[in-house]
């Protein structure tokens, strides 16, 4: 064990530079809730961390900052989700396409003579069309859990299949 006096005078080192760091990080702290304004994400995440890792109990300010900053890493992260989901738009759209020409392709292996579609100006909508659908081929359809997936994967959001006359059957596949 150490002596109280060297174990006295590591506590009062600690202490200081801890009020040194909060006492840099408080002006920080200030200096971005005087801007209210957040630049960047990289700002906002920074400012945050402070927040949570240095102050305990935040002040009433502290708290205040604390929800900008959170709001404002809200607002990166919704603009940049839709920013990726517009730019897989179209990617998918040509991947549900190509989707539906395979499984036609697979069906006419098969030797089922099946037309199958998708519809809708997204594509969500695969539209399977052979004139022996019925109970027998929905049944078995509904316990192909790897074809349903693949669906929801690729965003497809509606299952139709039809005989082309009276007898159709779909599915939503909405999460």
């Amino acid at each position: 064990m150490g002596d109280s006096s060297s174990d006295s005078a590591v506590s009062v080192a600690r202490a200081s530079v801890l009020m040194k760091k909060n006492q840099i990080t408080q002006q920080h702290l200030d200096s971005a809730a005087m801007n209210e304004t957040i630049e960047s994400q990289e700002v906002a995440v920074t400012t945050l961390i402070h927040l949570n890792a240095t102050f305990e109990p935040l002040t009433e300010k502290q708290r205040a900052l604390k929800k900008v900053v959170e709001a404002r890493l809200k607002q990166y992260h919704d603009r940049e989700n839709a920013r990726v989901a517009k730019e897989q738009k179209p990617l998918l759209l040509a991947q549900r396409k190509e989707y539906a020409s395979v499984v036609e392709t697979n069906m006419l292996d098969r030797g089922m003579e099946a037309t199958v579609t998708t519809q809708g100006r997204e594509a969500k909508t695969l539209r399977i069309k052979f004139i022996l659908i019925g109970k027998v081929f929905v049944n078995n359809l509904e316990k192909d859990d790897q074809f349903f997936s693949m669906l929801r994967r690729l965003g497809f959001t509606k299952l139709i299949t039809t005989d082309g006359y009276n007898g159709s059957w779909s599915w939503d596949l909405t999460p």
